[in-house]
């Protein structure tokens, strides 16, 4: 913010310049030994007051900077969330069809399914079918598991990130407003 401390110091010296412009001088030089005095004066507050909006403009810098960082991992776990909820979806649609299609089959399905078969070699192939169906099944639903737990644990990122960009942006409001005033 150095166009806020320049503007400061330039609004002090035409202050101390005001000040002066009304000054006459008097043959003993004392009235103007005073007003050199409140110049001076005048000086050492505006700089300290140029000091103070400089400290002030460099925590805001920090803060947006730390904010600008946090939310860039905001937008990251947004979009690792939604791909998490897209992919948990996918995987309660086709577990819903599979349920749906043993509760069709009733409970003998299976069981008719393989005493259908005409020979040991069909018997043995559809029962291979049947087992790789069934680790299919219980590998998705050890997948979904995982995504919903893993849908817990960004979705708790996700607030925790949101609420340090919160203290970030409260940050920089206060910094802002301490240089403005």
């Amino acid at each position: 913010m150095a166009i806020g401390s320049r503007a400061l110091r330039t609004i002090g010296v035409l202050l101390v310049f005001a000040s002066l412009a009304g000054v006459s001088v008097p043959a003993n030089g004392a009235p103007l030994d005073d007003k050199r005095a409140q110049a001076t004066q005048i000086k050492a507050q505006i700089d300290a007051l140029d000091e103070q909006v400089e400290i002030a403009s460099e925590d805001y810098n920090e803060a947006k900077s730390r904010y600008d960082g946090i939310t860039a991992e905001v937008k990251k776990t947004e979009k690792r969330l939604g791909e998490l909820t897209a992919r948990q979806d996918q995987l309660e649609g086709h577990l819903a069809a599979r349920v749906t299609s043993m509760y069709r089959q009733g409970p003998l399905g299976t069981l008719e399914l393989l005493l259908g078969t005409t020979s040991f070699e069909e018997f043995a192939s559809t029962w291979d079918i049947l087992q790789d169906m069934n680790t299919n099944d219980a590998s998705r639903v050890a997948e979904l598991k995982r995504t919903r737990a893993e849908v817990t644990t960004a979705q708790q990122e996700l607030a925790a990130q949101q609420a340090a960009a919160k203290v970030e942006s409260d940050t920089m409001k206060a910094r802002k407003d301490a240089i403005e005033s």
